[in-house]
């Protein structure tokens, strides 16, 4: 996967702080707020430097961000003292932050900053001798942030949403390590000033990131034949083949071949915090020869996840919609990379890693679907799976003849056909989700066996005897996925804040995971012992690059 730092914007602020005598401010009495003025430059970390480069920066290592990933439609600058408290900057009894809504912007320099923002604010504290010590600004803050008590409250904030009311994204400091210290607020000593000439002279940078990851899909598959979207089943030895009857009752092999009907990231985490959570002890290897920090560049390259993540997946037949929606986007749009979604980071102490996930649809070579199933290793239609099992079984029924009644095997009209989960009781079980399972139809009377001596059975007797025959595996209506987990460097999986996933599917072989009922929702799994492949070669685009190929096997 090539993973690239998403590229934020620069924006510059210049806006006062507390100590000038002559435009003090009275506030409530005996104290007076002092005014004072600080000028800030707000910009994104350097989208070139990082993990894949080795701390050097590197053109191709990063993406300028979409008009709408840099829309900012305010900055809320937060202030703290020397022990991390918050500090007022609104008189005695004002809040310790100050908001600033941006006006025009002007563009940035080329592989570094996209867009500037100038603006001047003033800032009150009760006295000059409480200055703020440092800084933290939040970019399009979400409506249930307000006033914080100390920097480490700040840090416990954690959200389920990464965008304002308005769409716009949360932005928050750069957080990274130096000499083994925690990097997050800037500090503001020496850059208070009596004017606010003096500290436009001397400004303050502030690197910020969005608090969001991207991730893409581009399909650069060879189709098979002049169907669009189809393409071949076959690994590198043989071909996967279908074994039916035609309308004669022949036997015939048909090659299968598979249509993508669309991807999208799944298991991906519901929350994450607004300020990056990072261990400054973590060592200079966690990624082998690739670092994890580049202080030079403000950055990091991991994260930790907030405590009680719980990750979200999805049904084939999911309808939502929007570009962070959980449904499937249309595999033709993946030609061109013109479809991504956003998602959460899912980093250190993640219980489950983040997917994409492509549905798709087996079929012939011009694109008509197949169903099939297969059980003992053999592969059949849905009709022919039932006649088959029942051969395996000593269940019977009776069936009225002239003279009497007599013994029959179990017709494919009583049976129906159950997945792992209905057989849980609605709970999709741990493992061997995809399977399906033969279950009596209602209304069914079976006997034990066929002679004078067969006794009847209670439904659940029978149901246990069918469910020991084992699962097979059924892709109705043709209905199947594939999948792989995402890595974030080397063979270490995760989602990074201000990243793009940009995944490109190289080679596919195999006939992926079946979906049965494409209502329930998929927890991606692989069947066991199944010839399928998959291989994505998946960039990480500035949004930061990192370049990993990614092979999936079922």
């Amino acid at each position: 996967m090539n993973k690239s730092l998403f590229l934020a914007p620069l924006f510059m602020a210049a806006f006062a702080s507390c100590s000038n005598e002559d435009a003090a401010i009275e506030s409530g009495g005996a104290e007076q707020a002092s005014v004072s003025y600080l000028s800030v430059n707000i910009m994104n970390t350097p989208s070139t430097g990082g993990a894949g480069a080795k701390g050097i920066m590197r053109a191709n290592d990063y993406e300028n961000g979409l008009a709408v990933e840099n829309k900012v439609g305010k900055v809320r600058f937060y202030f703290f003292d020397e022990e991390g408290n918050a500090a007022k900057v609104k008189g005695l009894t004002g809040a310790a932050y100050l908001d600033y809504t941006p006006g025009q912007t002007s563009d940035g320099t080329p592989d570094n900053i996209e867009k500037k923002i100038n603006a001047t604010l003033v800032i009150e504290s009760p006295k000059g001798d409480r200055l703020p010590a440092s800084i933290i600004a939040v970019l399009n803050p979400v409506s249930t942030l307000g006033n914080v008590a100390s920097m480490e409250e700040l840090n416990e904030k954690v959200y389920g949403e990464f965008k304002d009311a308005e769409g716009n994204f949360v932005m928050s400091n750069s957080v990274y390590a130096d000499n083994g210290e925690k990097m997050e607020a800037v500090s503001v000593r020496g850059r208070l000033f009596g004017t606010a000439d003096e500290a436009k002279q001397s400004p303050v940078t502030i690197h910020v990131e969005r608090q969001a990851a991207k991730v893409r899909v581009q399909n650069s598959l060879v189709k098979a034949g002049e169907a669009e979207g189809v393409y071949s089943t076959a690994s590198a030895d043989k071909n996967n083949i279908l074994v039916e009857e035609d309308e004669n009752g022949n036997i015939r092999n048909t090659e299968i071949f598979v249509k993508f009907l669309g991807w999208n990231a799944t298991t991906t985490a519901d929350k994450s915090c607004l300020m990056k959570a990072v261990n400054p002890s973590w060592a200079a290897d966690l990624f082998g020869t690739e670092p994890w920090n580049n202080p030079a560049y403000f950055r990091s390259y991991w994260a930790i996840n907030p405590a009680g993540v719980g990750y979200s997946n999805f049904s084939f037949n999911a309808e939502n919609t929007g570009a962070d929606a959980k449904n499937f986007y249309s595999a033709a749009d993946a030609s061109n990379a013109g479809t991504f979604t956003y998602v959460h980071e899912n980093a250190e102490g993640a219980t489950k890693n983040t997917q994409v996930i492509i549905a798709a649809q087996l079929c012939d070579k011009d694109g008509n679907a197949i169903e099939l199933a297969e059980w003992g290793g053999i592969k059949y239609s849905v009709k022919d799976l039932k006649k088959a099992m029942m051969t395996q079984t000593n269940l019977y029924k009776k069936e009225n003849i002239e003279n009497g009644v007599k013994y029959v095997r179990l017709e494919e009209k009583d049976l129906v056909l159950k997945t792992a989960t209905e057989m849980n009781d609605g709970t999709a079980p741990d493992a061997e989700r995809y399977k399906t399972y033969v279950q009596l139809a209602g209304g069914v009377t079976v006997y034990n066996g066929s002679g004078e001596s067969a006794v009847q059975m209670t439904t659940a007797e029978a149901n246990e005897v069918l469910k020991n025959l084992g699962g097979a595996k059924v892709w109705k209506t043709g209905y199947t996925y594939y999948y792989f987990d995402i890595k974030h460097f080397g063979e270490k999986f995760g989602i990074v804040r201000n990243h793009v996933y940009n995944a490109n599917i190289k080679t596919l072989a195999g006939l992926g995971t079946p979906v049965y009922n494409p209502d329930e929702i998929i927890v991606p799994e692989k069947p066991k012992n199944e010839e399928t492949y998959i291989a994505a070669e998946i960039n990480i685009l500035s949004w930061r690059v990192v370049n990993q190929d990614v092979d999936l096997n079922w």
